[in-house]
């Protein structure tokens, strides 16, 4: 640890595990590489936590698993791209070559299916089961994704593809959005709609939870959370940034700008990387849209008693198949609303549901309150 570093290296670079972090970060000037050393059972081994889908569950278990030899010998890459470095393993030998898989296992294996499925009958592929996959998936999964498919009309009791279902196929995201946008254009806030599916489809969420400054947090982002939407929540936070960045690129310079949009995240908490991306799906979203509508998406009135409604309405039609109803004195059916959700302390009855994971307790996440009645 006392070597001195590489002429021209101001300061020690290290590396240090945590899940993704390391593992996908190129830097040219990274010194050392450590594995960090976590409790586990009674071994001592670098590990990470994956979701797997759980199909008679419909959720996604987060479970604690050892990274693969392939993911540690991708970590010791990360000191030693331009010049010899080191890499301290701060776990055995025998662990490494007796516990740690060979790669990390595909995402076809511990994912929901449903979006698969529909592609390759949409393909002409009509035995799924007995598909030459290289990574055979259980046929439970694909059973569930069969039966998930038939409630949103995509499949019908024979396994058949439908019409609609070939339609829903075509959108680079999960099929349920399909039938978002059809009912959203029936209501008119299909424009809307396009948004959250932007903001709901993105790699890593757009609001930052550091614990260090939880309340400071969870202040910061009540502004844009809406008392009955989680999706609408995401859609103020877009909205308020694209228009915080319209309003810094028409007062001040490119580079002031854009130090200024850095403050404006900062402070809210947000994630620009995610919002940026969320812009570019939501363009590629409406190309979509006008390709499987032959029309614009329109454009909800604000003002209108309706907007929070029809909104709602169009999520609930589409996410039926993932409902939960309120029941005051738990069962061993509990979920919980999830922490961070803007719905926390509520009372609605009825919620539909984007994301279902188990860790210590039970979650829904991406909620939205709705009225049966109304549906």
């Amino acid at each position: 640890m006392g070597e001195t570093p590489p002429p021209g290296l101001l300061r020690l670079k290290e590396v240090w595990e945590r899940d993704k972090a390391a593992i996908w970060m190129l830097h040219p000037d990274i010194y050392r590489a450590a594995g960090q050393r976590h409790h586990w059972g009674s071994n001592l081994s670098l590990w990470v936590v994956r979701p797997i889908f759980h199909p008679r569950l419909g959720c996604d278990i987060l479970t604690k698993k050892t990274i693969s030899k392939a993911s540690a010998r991708l970590l010791a890459g990360r000191a030693g791209r331009s010049s010899p470095r080191t890499c301290h393993r701060m776990y055995t030998k025998k662990d490494f070559y007796e516990i740690f898989l060979p790669s990390t296992p595909p995402a076809i294996l511990k994912s929901d299916l449903a979006e698969m499925v529909l592609l390759l009958k949409a393909l002409g592929f009509h035995d799924v089961v007995n598909f030459d996959f290289v990574d055979p998936p259980h046929p439970e999964p694909i059973f569930r994704a069969f039966e998930d498919l038939f409630w949103m009309g995509f499949v019908d009791e024979d396994g058949s593809i439908t019409i609609k279902g070939k339609m829903a196929a075509k959108l680079p995201f999960h099929p349920a959005w399909y039938n978002t946008f059809s009912e959203a254009l029936s209501l008119g806030c299909s424009d809307e709609m396009v948004t959250i599916a932007a903001t709901e489809s993105t790699q890593q969420p757009m609001f930052l939870p550091p614990q260090p400054f939880r309340y400071t947090r969870d202040l910061a982002h009540r502004r844009f959370h809406c008392p009955v939407s989680d999706q609408m929540s995401l859609m103020n936070a877009f909205h308020s940034y694209t228009r915080a960045k319209s309003r810094f690129q028409t007062l001040m310079g490119k580079a002031a700008a854009d130090k200024a949009v850095d403050e404006w995240c900062a402070h809210g908490f947000l994630s620009r990387d995610v919002l940026e991306e969320a812009i570019r799906l939501r363009k590629q979203l409406k190309e979509f849209f006008k390709s499987l509508f032959d029309q614009e998406p329109t454009v909800s009135d604000f003002l209108s008693s309706e907007y929070d409604v029809n909104i709602g309405e169009a999520l609930a039609r589409s996410f039926f198949h993932r409902s939960a109803i309120r029941d005051p004195g738990g069962s061993s059916w509990y979920r919980a609303v999830h922490p961070h959700s803007s719905l926390v302390g509520s009372s609605h009855k009825w919620v539909v549901y984007g994301g279902f994971s188990y860790s210590a307790y039970q979650h829904l996440s991406s909620v939205t309150a709705v009225d049966p009645e109304v549906c």
